[in-house]
């Protein structure tokens, strides 16, 4: 989400975030979703819901891909 987030565009990143969350518990229930994202917007609806935290070498939060930098 370039350019869009809690400090730029607030309203546009919470919107999209609270129509993501609405899918998942609409049209699209039984679905996976896995967002990746810099920023996290907590589901205001009861919604099954997981966090991870990735921190380049920390392996107390371990990356998705543990052999990819990034750079």
């Amino acid at each position: 989400m370039k350019n869009i987030g809690t400090e730029v565009n607030k309203d546009i990143f919470l919107a999209l975030y609270r129509y993501l969350y609405g899918l998942a518990v609409g049209e699209l229930k039984g679905t996976q979703f896995i967002i990746i994202d810099t920023e996290l917007a907590v589901p205001e609806i009861p919604l099954e819901f997981k966090e991870r935290l990735l921190v380049p070498g920390d392996p107390a939060h371990p990356p998705l891909i543990p052999y990819y930098s990034g750079h």
